[in-house]
């Protein structure tokens, strides 16, 4: 008699947070055997945002729609539409990640719109810029790990902007001509450098990387994202510093890991984007 099939891995949830508006979760994923998952979401959007780059092999498939040899590598951040069944092949290693549920009443009722999902919608789902979007999962799971005063009411405030960005991201897809936005491949480029160690890069290294002009990225980044490189790069930063003030490294070496001149340039920059010092959001967070 044969036993049950071993596991491929274990997940955790380390925090959870559930609403009418939005329910968040952060999972903590460690795959040790090659497998398959099953994802679906009754009534509501799925959002998933690694933590990290995806692990090597994660593909995925969406069963009643794509034939079974079928399999598309997904990014950081991707979206299972509601009552869509995707099977992930999974990747080894571990994996951080915010699971993000939207119930589909409350989307349609915030884009005044139900949402019919052609093929080329359902691939760009699993790809969608993580700048703008991912730093709002992440305050998100902010308010997971600490709900407070008004967690509600943030959360879903959260909500609807992640929905208007998605429906931003969607609609790019039918942009006319003109509007030239980036592919998946480009825009993953730029993601990947600018979350590497160090200064950021400038708009011409960024260029030379997608192999475009320096004002035809910027109006096709624009395009597809809905917010200028430069803004997304600062995001990204701030991003980074907030993960690693969370983790109890200094602001000094915060400050020159992310590439500034200094850890008073570092804490001008922060506290203008969070309206505190970096030394108390890290005592705050630490």
């Amino acid at each position: 008699m044969q036993g049950s099939p071993a596991p491929i891995g274990r997940a955790a949830v380390t925090a959870e947070l559930c609403l009418p508006s939005a329910s968040v979760r952060l999972l903590s994923l460690d795959l040790v055997r090659s497998g398959y998952r099953q994802l679906r979401e009754a009534g509501a959007y799925r959002l998933d945002l690694s933590l990290d780059p995806r692990l090597p092999g994660t593909a995925v498939r969406f069963t009643d729609r794509w034939a079974a040899h079928r399999y598309e590598p997904v990014g950081r951040l991707f979206v299972l539409p509601p009552d869509e069944t995707m099977l992930v092949r999974n990747g080894l290693g571990h994996q951080d990640a915010v699971i993000c549920q939207l119930p589909v009443g409350r989307m349609e009722a915030w884009l005044d719109a139900p949402v019919e999902w052609s093929d080329r919608r359902l691939e760009a789902s699993l790809d969608v810029p993580s700048g703008p979007v991912g730093e709002l999962l992440m305050r998100a799971a902010r308010e997971a790990r600490a709900p407070g005063f008004g967690t509600a009411l943030i959360i879903e405030a959260l909500a609807v902007e992640i929905a208007v960005l998605l429906e931003r991201h969607y609609r790019q897809l039918a942009a006319p001509a003109g509007t030239d936005p980036l592919s998946p491949r480009r825009l993953r480029l730029i993601e990947d450098r600018i979350r590497q160690a160090g200064p950021p890069p400038t708009l011409v290294e960024l260029a030379r990387l997608c192999g475009l002009s320096v004002r035809h990225l910027s109006r096709a980044f624009r395009a597809s994202t809905g917010t200028t490189l430069g803004d997304h790069v600062a995001a990204v930063r701030m991003q980074a510093a907030r993960a690693a003030l969370a983790q109890g490294q200094s602001v000094k070496a915060v400050a020159y890991a992310l590439g500034f001149g200094s850890p008073s340039s570092f804490s001008f920059a922060f506290r203008r984007a969070h309206g505190m010092p970096p030394s108390l959001f890290r005592r705050s967070n630490a």
